[in-house]
């Protein structure tokens, strides 16, 4: 093996730890979560891309029901599956 090759295989070593990482410092922030979970809620309207035949919603009625729901998220999370699952269990399915 040459001298370069030697010295990087030194080098890799000399960076590897086997250990856990300790705590974070004290007074910093923590790293935010290494997974986040990812929902979304499509709402079909009359003359959307692949819309269903029975679809009547008008453009404007989705995104009125689309606010509606990013209200729920945001001051409620915690309720928005139930809200979502209420509504579309109450309403004609379009």
């Amino acid at each position: 093996m040459n001298r370069a090759a030697a010295a990087l295989v030194i080098a890799l070593l000399a960076g590897c730890d086997s250990a856990p990482p300790g705590p974070p410092p004290v007074g910093t922030k923590p790293l935010p979560p290494a997974r986040v979970r990812v929902q979304h809620v499509l709402i079909a309207f009359k003359g959307a891309r692949e819309a269903l035949p029975r679809v009547t919603r008008t453009r404007e009625e989705a995104e009125v029901l689309a606010n509606e729901i990013d209200s729920i998220q945001s001051e409620h999370p915690s309720d928005l599956v139930r809200a979502i699952d209420k509504r579309r269990h109450n309403f004609d399915p379009d």
